[in-house]
């Protein structure tokens, strides 16, 4: 099933104006309006977002089941966003009426037994709004227009026709793409008493991967800088996944026996922290590709998280990496691997990624409380891209193979060109004599590959 996108894009120019994108009857709007902050709704923000923060960590330290939350707290952050968002009546008037739009549309879609459509709300915080850009705009919240809590929601919440998505605009054009099999790189750092990711999360996440169209995985563990560093030149991974620590924004690695500073009368897997800049410095080998999306999955253990070293170290790689994956709070290693395992399923399944990110949401929202524990607004997708990075593409089959072989969508980034109405048109039906799918034997993906020398992208 294809699914169809109506898209607004609000771009946030500072902390004065923005300029909000949106199709109406079939023609690309852009209108540059007046953003009517409200100083004591980004402090309220910004200090409930700090309370989120410790209550997760005191619930970490003391292995209470219970939810330490209460869900009109998480209200609370979304209602100011929103108005910070919308506070100039201008912009909730083009907004609301462009999701009343989409509404009408989907009910109309539902009642046809068609639930393909998606409305995403696409944010870009451009430099002088870097502090609006920091703001946890996943629990951005709808109100009902009779002001009752109860009837308003989560945008990136249980509504799963909703997708918000950061999308940074991108630094330069991207060659040509090629054809060759998936390949993903996963990094596990398990510094000595810092805990690490359980064996059976760490497999779970493994088998989603493996499940995506044949794709090739490979693991690698408590490597030093420069043998990682190596190792993703070497291996050239469409997809890399560090699973790890992070702390004062910087990320956990580790020392290798002919390191200067590495002490041989400790144990093994002495802890080094790398900032943000120099982790974004392993990809940086020309002239080996860059990944196409970087996913940065956190460890929990001993008091090493801080909430945010991921979500800054996503900001400064989403600068060279075309999509990034990243966790604003602290989370326990089965959600993490709840959400990524879902997000790889769907990636699997042909969905593009921040669909994917929406259904691992989906997926940490349903756990027990259901929507009334901050871990459905953790994970952040940051987009550079508008057109799909990889691009599924069928093999033929050989001349001794009976049966029909089709190739599932491997890994779609990013978005369709451009913004577009969403069409009413249903999904066209296989005809009834279509052979069903059968396992892939081989399957390939297009993925971009970098110009000749090393040049930098243009």
């Amino acid at each position: 099933m294809a699914l169809r996108y109506t898209d607004c894009k609000i771009t946030i120019h500072n902390e004065k104006s923005l300029t909000i994108e949106y199709v109406e009857n079939a023609a690309t709007n852009r209108e540059r309006l007046d953003l009517s902050l409200d100083p004591y709704a980004a402090l309220t923000v910004e200090r409930l977002h700090a309370w989120i923060n410790v209550g997760l960590k005191l619930q970490q330290e003391r292995k209470q089941d219970s939810n330490a939350f209460d869900p009109i707290d998480l209200q609370v952050i979304g209602l100011n966003l929103y108005r910070i968002l919308f506070g100039n009546e201008q912009v909730e008037e083009v907004f609301q009426r462009v999701y009343g739009g989409f509404l009408k549309t989907y009910q109309d879609e539902v009642a046809r037994n068609n639930m393909d459509l998606r409305m995403r709300l696409l944010l870009v915080f451009e430099p002088d709004a870097d502090r609006l850009g920091k703001l946890p705009w996943e629990f951005l919240f709808l109100p009902d227009k009779t002001n009752a809590l109860e009837k308003g929601f989560f945008f990136a919440g249980k509504r799963t026709e909703l997708i918000l998505t950061r999308f940074v605009p991108p630094l330069g054009k991207f060659p040509p793409a090629k054809t060759e099999q998936l390949r993903i790189l996963v990094a596990v750092y398990t510094p000595t008493d810092m805990g690490g990711i359980s064996k059976e999360d760490r497999d779970s996440v493994l088998a989603k991967m493996k499940a995506i169209a044949n794709a090739e995985v490979k693991e690698v563990e408590n490597l030093g800088y420069d043998q990682l560093r190596n190792e993703i030149a070497g291996f050239c991974p469409h997809i890399f996944h560090f699973i790890g620590h992070g702390t004062d924004g910087k990320l956990s690695l580790v020392k290798v026996y002919n390191e200067a500073d590495y002490d041989e009368s400790l144990r093994e897997n002495q802890v080094r922290w790398i900032p943000g800049d120099e982790f974004k410095d392993l990809f940086s080998n020309d002239p080996s590709p860059k990944p196409l999306l970087v996913f940065l999955h956190a460890c929990r253990g001993a008091s090493a998280l801080s909430e945010g070293t991921f979500i800054s170290c996503a900001r400064q790689l989403v600068n060279d990496i075309p999509a990034v994956v990243a966790m604003q709070h602290s989370i326990s290693n089965q959600e993490a691997g709840t959400f990524a395992a879902k997000f790889y399923e769907q990636l699997g399944a042909g969905c593009e990624i921040d669909e994917a990110v929406r259904a691992g949401r989906v997926s940490l929202g349903e756990l027990y409380p259901r929507w009334r524990h901050p871990r459905f607004a953790t994970p952040v997708v940051y987009l550079q891209k508008n057109d799909p990075l990889v691009h599924p593409v069928a093999i033929e089959k050989p001349a001794d193979v009976q049966q029909d072989v089709t190739v599932a969508s491997a890994l779609r980034g990013g978005r369709p060109s451009g913004l577009r109405p969403a069409s009413t048109a249903p999904a066209t039906a296989p005809p009834a004599s279509a052979p069903p799918a059968v396992a892939v034997a081989q399957s390939t993906i297009e993925t971009y590959d970098r110009p000749e020398n090393g040049a930098d992208l243009q």
